[in-house]
C-alpha cells in the first residue's frame, strides 16, 4: 500500500494512494491509503480515446477508494511506519483504518486473539467470511492461547501466520503464497496489523493496517479483468472496506458491551 498521496502508474503494477479524509471515533467513515493490482505488461490503464465518461468514472472510483482506505485514520496514522510494513514492500492494495473503543485494551484484546474462520469468526458478514457460522458474541477461553508461528485460518487449508504478538497491544498476521480455492490469484503477499493504543483508562484506539500485493492469474477471465485499474478500484477495495468496517465495528460493539457489563465503566452500572 503506497502512501505518498499521489497516483502512480507503471506497466506491471498500478498503485493509487489515499487522500485526506477522516471521520469520527464513533464508527463513522474515514479514509484509507493506496490500492492497485498487477496487470499485464504493456496494457494501458487509460487508453487513448477513452470516452470522457469513462475517465470521470475512473476519477470517482479512485476518490472513493482513496477515502475508504483510511476510514477513521488520521494523517499521522496513515503515514507513520508500523510493524509489518517491511513484509509487503510497495503493496498494490493498502489501507490504514482506525476506531475509538470505549473499553481498555485488555478488554479489546481477547476479541482479537480468538479471531479466525471456524474459530470466533471475523465479526463481519458471516455468510461471506465464516461459512455462515455466526461470529462469537462472547470470549472463548479455549481460543485465548495464540503464539508467534500459529495459523489463524481464513478458510479451508488457507490462513494467516502470526508473525508478531504483544499482549494487549499488537497482533501482526501475514501470508505469502498461492490462495487455495482462488484460481484467479496466482500469488498473494499480505500483512495485517492490529494495534491497540490506550487513550485513557477507559478508551482504546484500534488501528488496523493491511498491505497486499496480488499477482493475478492471467489464464483466468477474472484474473485478466481484475488486472485492470478501473475494475480493481471498483471491486477489490470497496469490497474490502465493506467487510473491514463491519469487522471493526463488531469488535467495538462487543468490547464496549463487555466493559459496560463489568460495572467498572465510569457511570455505567453492571
Amino acid at each position: 500500500m503506497d502512501r505518498t498521496g499521489h497516483s502512480q502508474l507503471a506497466t506491471d503494477t498500478v498503485v493509487v494512494a489515499g487522500s485526506d479524509i477522516r471521520g469520527s471515533s464513533d464508527g463513522s467513515p474515514y479514509l484509507m491509503g493506496a490500492a492497485g493490482v498487477n496487470h499485464q505488461q504493456g496494457s494501458s490503464p487509460n487508453p487513448k480515446g477513452c470516452p470522457e465518461s469513462g475517465r470521470e468514472a475512473l476519477v470517482v472510483a479512485i476518490g472513493v477508494r482513496h477515502r475508504i482506505s483510511r476510514w477513521g485514520a488520521t494523517d499521522v496514522e496513515v503515514t507513520c511506519a508500523l510493524a509489518g510494513d517491511e513484509s509487503v514492500a510497495g503493496p498494490g492494495i493498502a489501507s490504514t483504518r482506525a476506531i475509538d473503543i470505549h473499553a481498555p485494551a485488555h478488554v479489546v484484546w481477547p476479541w482479537l486473539v480468538q479471531m479466525g474462520w471456524k474459530r470466533a469468526g471475523w465479526y463481519s458478514y458471516d455468510m461471506i467470511d465464516n461459512g455462515r457460522t455466526p461470529s462469537a458474541e462472547k470470549i472463548i477461553p479455549t481460543l485465548q492461547s495464540l503464539h508467534v508461528g500459529d495459523l489463524v485460518p481464513e478458510g479451508p487449508e488457507v490462513g494467516w501466520t502470526v508473525s508478531a504478538l504483544e499482549p494487549d497491544h499488537l497482533l501482526l498476521l501475514d501470508t505469502h503464497g498461492p490462495m487455495k480455492g482462488v484460481d484467479w490469484v496466482q500469488r498473494r503477499d499480505s500483512s495485517w496489523l492490529f494495534l491497540l493504543t490506550g487513550i485513557d483508562a477507559e478508551h482504546t484506539r484500534l488501528l488496523e493496517r493491511s498491505r497486499t500485493t496480488l499477482t493475478m492469474n492471467h489464464a483466468t477471465l477474472v484474473g485478466r479483468l481484475l488486472a485492470t485499474r478501473l475494475l480493481a478500484s471498483l471491486v477489490l477495495a470497496p469490497g474490502d472496506f465493506v467487510m473491514a468496517r463491519r469487522h471493526m465495528l463488531g469488535i467495538k460493539r462487543r468490547a464496549e458491551r463487555d466493559w459496560c457489563r463489568s460495572g467498572v465503566a465510569t457511570g455505567r452500572p453492571a
